[in-house]
Formats: C-alpha cells, sequence, structure tokens
C-alpha cells in the first residue's frame, strides 16, 4: 500500500469524536504505564486498526528482558505495578506531606523505569543526581531534573542505585 491509499483510508475513517474516544481509552488502559497496560493497548490498537478497515494488521511483541537488544536499544525488564507504589520521606518532615508520589493518587507516579521494589520497600538517601560519578548513587535514591533517558537511568542501574525521582523544577 503506497502512502496516498494509506492516507486516502485514514481519512474516510477520520473522526474527531473517535480520536478522542481512542484517546481516553488509550490512557485508561496505560494509565498505569506497566506491561499489562502495554499489551492490553496494543490489542485495543489492533481491534480498532481491523474495525477501520485494514486486514493485514500484524501486531509485534518485543522480548522486554532487560537484555534483548532491539534497533539501538536493550529493551527495558518489562514490570506490572500491582497494588500501590508510593515515595515517602522517613526523616523528619511535616505531617502530612511525607507521601509524595502515591499511584493510588496518581497511577503513573510510578513508571516503567522503576524497578522491581522488595514487598518491604527499599529505603534509602535522596541524593541529586552527578552525571560525572554515578557510583555515588549505589543504595541510594536519585534526583533528577526531567524524565530519565539511558544515559541516565542506565548508568545508575548498574551503579545499583535504589532508584530515581525525577521532577521537573525552573533552573532559572
Amino acid at each position: 500500500m503506497d502512502f496516498k491509499q494509506l492516507y486516502s483510508l485514514l481519512k474516510s475513517h477520520y473522526s474527531a469524536k473517535d480520536l478522542e474516544r481512542n484517546t481516553r481509552e488509550l490512557f485508561e488502559l496505560e494509565k498505569r504505564i506497566c506491561h499489562d497496560d502495554f499489551d492490553r493497548s496494543t490489542a485495543y490498537v489492533v481491534q480498532e486498526l481491523q474495525k477501520a478497515g485494514f486486514s493485514d494488521v500484524e501486531r509485534i511483541e518485543h522480548v522486554a528482558d532487560g537484555e534483548t537488544a532491539f534497533a539501538d536499544s536493550i529493551m527495558p525488564e518489562a514490570w506490572n505495578l500491582d497494588g500501590r507504589a508510593y515515595l515517602e520521606v522517613v526523616s523528619p518532615w511535616r505531617e502530612g506531606e511525607r507521601i509524595i508520589a502515591d499511584t493510588n493518587e496518581v497511577p503513573f507516579a510510578a513508571a516503567t523505569w522503576c524497578g522491581a521494589t522488595p514487598d518491604e520497600g527499599a529505603c534509602g538517601e535522596l541524593i541529586l543526581f552527578d552525571p560525572q560519578h554515578p557510583e555515588k548513587a549505589q543504595g541510594k535514591w536519585v534526583l533528577i531534573n526531567g524524565m530519565p533517558s539511558g544515559s541516565i537511568n542506565q548508568p545508575l542501574a548498574r551503579a545499583g542505585a535504589l532508584g530515581i525521582v525525577s521532577v521537573t523544577w525552573d533552573q532559572g
């Protein structure tokens, strides 16, 4: 199929109402940002494409084991959010403000770059990210400004960091 045919087929099925419905459905399917969510959302997309008239739709599953390479990246280890995940300040802090991230309030407060946490949780010091010395993160939580990328999370994982706390703050 050439691009003109594809465009013509898509244009004939475009509906702002359907776009909104699909967007909302994908948000609901993926709001916990874990493997099972993505699995359900890809099945949904295949179903919607078939309803739109596409007959040769293929769903490709990638091994997400933290070791298998695809294109130029190692596929991250797949994980699922079971129950509640939260980040709590345990040092002296104002009562009622100790929990700073909670998947019960914001489902994507824990994201795919978060590794598995023991059932009893993981407690450690929170340090600022030091790109020159990722080894200092061993056994610690690492605070970064912005979204972590492979150039940040992979060295921290190799260094044995407990996890990444990602926020956005104005550095001006």
